[in-house]
């Protein structure tokens, strides 16, 4: 497991946008969507689900790093 789920949006444009989030704050929310023809599995979940993270470095902060 990861110490952190970091998502960044409209990365090409003048305003990025990153939300940060722990792991257990969000995963349960994440949606198996698919497997492709290779036995791929696809994995995400609605932006509705993640806003609510913007911005938040702090969370990073916590542990000094």
């Amino acid at each position: 497991m990861n110490d952190y789920l970091i998502i960044c949006r409209s990365v090409y444009t003048a305003q990025p946008e990153i939300f940060i989030a722990k792991p257990a704050e969000i995963t349960y929310k994440i949606l198996k969507k698919r497997i492709d023809e290779k036995g791929k599995t696809s994995y995400w979940f609605s932006s509705g689900e993640y806003e609510r993270f913007a911005g938040k470095w702090e969370i990073i902060e916590e542990i000094g790093v």
